[in-house]
């Protein structure tokens, strides 16, 4: 039982730890639709620890930490931001449907790293799928919290009123692409 509740604590942290953008880029989706981007956003970050446990169980492998990994994922963020841009003003602010798409490939790009941190955990037997999702839904639930209340606050709705949500998304991209390539160098 003891470790099963240090394997809820250490996933919960760990989360914490890979997600502290979360922060910057989830309230606008949480603003617009609460429920079911908190649905999607809860979704998609376990199915990330979920598809690291069957990786571990079926290749029976490490795919390790890399630069390269933190490389491809900001490429891809800073891609999506770009994407989402042009396809808003094209057709304007996006549905309920397209934000709840939006939530669920924010959240699966932007955890990539976290995949290959979950399957170093799976791999040494001593974290287990079961309390890594409750830790991971936890922290997930926290980082909502906190998005929730962020959308309370005046001054964060007129500044972030201001910044629109693609240049959020391409920004974390960006710092990602530079500290990916500073540990390349």
């Amino acid at each position: 039982m003891e470790l099963f509740i240090l394997n809820i604590i250490g996933a919960l942290v760990a989360k914490l730890k890979t997600s502290a953008d979360d922060i910057i880029w989830l309230p606008p989706f949480i603003q617009k639709n609460k429920y079911s981007s908190s649905i999607f956003y809860l979704i998609a970050i376990n199915a990330i620890v979920l598809l690291a446990w069957i990786t571990v169980r079926l290749f029976h492998t490490i795919i390790g930490d890399s630069p390269y990994i933190s490389l491809v994922s900001s490429l891809l963020l800073m891609g999506f931001a770009l994407f989402y841009l042009r396809r808003n003003s094209v057709n304007g602010n996006p549905s309920d449907k397209e934000t709840q798409k939006n939530v669920f490939v924010i959240s699966i790009i932007g955890s990539i790293d976290e995949f290959f941190f979950f399957t170093v955990l799976f791999s040494t037997n001593v974290f287990s799928l079961l309390p890594s999702i409750l830790g991971i839904s936890l922290a997930g639930a926290l980082i909502i919290l906190v998005c929730s209340g962020l959308n309370q606050l005046d001054w964060y709705l007129k500044v972030s009123k201001k910044i629109e949500t693609w240049l959020i998304i391409f920004i974390i991209g960006l710092i990602g692409l530079v500290f990916s390539v500073s540990k390349l160098i």
